[in-house]
């Protein structure tokens, strides 16, 4: 697989940066290329062919109308010049709905037992006291795939917007993914929150309330042979 998408992505039409496109001052500069597409379950083909200068967008295909939209009045020769050479829109235009689209499919095949599982997400509620009657309870969300989650704080069943504070969706090194959610709460009503999660790999929401930690005690007694056995207790 690996040794197919490198043989791919060396046959792609990557246009030499000093061949087609102005250098506006001496020194060096970069030339990035961005190339994906999308197949729907239509079967409707969506791509996006797009270049970079110096780190910012430059010039990109429009495929319906094989035309070539400049990002800024640096491009518009590069996209006077481009357009004049209808090859170059009808080449970028194949590589997006057939090499790109070829190479998909075969992503989706070799990986499809990893891109469909579904791993349910862990959720436990934190809190951090603030001032004047008011702390944060923070619901945080792990080791979840896919992607996709919704995580909402709800009080007695309603859902609350207002005090409420998250993160994007982010991925962790196992591929899984975390994300957490916080809301300002009145001390003395914390017990009437509750943290809703929503995910494809769970039956039903995922409901998760602030519990106060039991004070856990340790005691240790000698044995025989010369080692503790710990003995543990909860108090409340």
């Amino acid at each position: 697989m690996t040794e197919n998408l490198h043989r791919w992505l060396s046959d792609l039409p990557v246009m030499s940066p000093f061949s087609c496109i102005p250098i506006f001052s001496a020194g060096f500069h970069s030339w990035q290329n961005v190339i994906g597409c999308r197949l729907s379950d239509e079967g409707q083909k969506q791509g996006v062919y797009q270049y970079g200068y110096d780190g910012e967008d430059f010039i990109s295909l429009d495929e319906k109308t094989l035309s070539w939209i400049a990002a800024n009045v640096h491009a518009q020769e590069t996209k006077r010049r481009w357009e004049a050479e209808p090859l170059i829109a009808l080449s970028k235009k194949d590589c997006l709905e057939n090499k790109c689209i070829e190479l998909l499919q075969k992503c989706v095949k070799y990986g499809k037992d990893s891109l469909l599982r579904k791993e349910p997400p862990v959720a436990k509620v934190t809190h951090k006291i603030q001032y004047k009657g008011l702390e944060t309870l923070i619901c945080r969300v792990y080791s979840f795939y896919p992607k996709e989650v919704n995580v909402t704080w709800r009080k007695d069943g309603k859902v609350c917007e207002k005090g409420t504070f998250g993160t994007d969706v982010l991925p962790n090194s196992d591929g899984t993914y975390h994300t957490w959610l916080s809301i300002k709460v009145d001390i003395e009503k914390r017990d009437y929150y509750r943290c809703y999660v929503e995910h494809a790999g769970l039956p039903k929401p995922l409901i998760v309330a602030w519990e106060e930690p039991g004070e856990r005690t340790g005691v240790g007694v000698p044995v025989e042979c010369g080692q503790t056995c710990p003995l543990s207790g909860h108090t409340k």
